[in-house]
């Protein structure tokens, strides 16, 4: 239930209105700190749905799934998770450079 609950809220972003808002900023900040905890305890289940987050276009949701592949519960589960970020290996559904893009880098 936990996965649904941050796939759902991780979709509202997208439709924030006020992304300055604070209440905004501290969902934001949040998220980028939760994705990595649920999908560490349920990797099966949490992997999958993280996962295709990695490809949607939008700043914000591209600056939560990147904070969370900082996180090293992800890469003691899965350490690929955070070498195909560093090679840009789009070796799933992810676009590799949404993540070089998602601070505004090149």
């Amino acid at each position: 239930m936990g996965l649904q609950v941050l796939d759902h809220v991780t979709t509202s972003v997208s439709a924030a209105p006020n992304r300055r808002a604070a209440d905004f900023l501290a969902l934001r900040k949040g998220l980028g700190y939760c994705w990595s905890v649920a999908v560490s305890s349920l990797p099966a289940e949490g992997k999958p749905l993280m996962e295709k987050w990695f490809a949607e276009s939008d700043n914000d949701v591209r600056w939560i799934m990147r904070e969370n592949l900082k996180k090293k519960r992800l890469s003691r589960m899965d350490a690929s998770l955070g070498r195909r970020l560093d090679r840009g290996d789009a070796t799933t559904c992810v676009e590799a450079d949404v993540f070089r893009r998602a601070d505004g880098g090149a």
